[in-house]
């Protein structure tokens, strides 16, 4: 059981201090560092997507490219700004991905004849 003390110590560290420990691979650093971006990355993802399963795919990816990367990440301060980068770059391949996998490449104008309304008989004219 966490106890109130350990709390209160958990959040008088910056998250400065957060990315240092997860840089040396502290599991519990990685951990908070994921409950205080999970919510944001995902939003982040989900404005790209327009698909929450998709955002969250997206946004799980990120995180691990994002811990795996910390090596590579100049200004521990940063970190959250860093991270949305990589959330929105890795989100925007998933919807490309996607697309193509879905066939939404298509030619121009194929889409509005595809999905134009078929006439209806009201009983007096016919309206699309």
């Amino acid at each position: 059981m966490i106890t109130g003390h350990i709390i209160d110590s958990m959040e008088q560290e910056t998250e400065q201090d957060w990315v240092q420990r997860a840089r040396q691979g502290e599991p519990a650093a990685i951990a908070e560092l994921f409950r205080r971006y999970w919510r944001a990355a995902r939003a982040a993802a989900y404005g790209v997507t327009g698909d929450f399963a998709l955002a969250e795919d997206a946004a799980s990816d990120a995180f691990y490219a994002a811990i795996e990367g910390l090596p590579d990440l100049r200004d521990t301060q940063r970190f959250g700004p860093w991270l949305r980068t990589i959330v929105i770059r890795t989100a925007r391949r998933q919807r490309a991905k996607t697309s193509k996998e879905n066939g939404a490449e298509l030619r121009p104008g194929l889409m509005e004849k595809l999905y134009r309304p078929e006439p209806v008989w009201n009983g007096r004219n016919l309206w699309p």
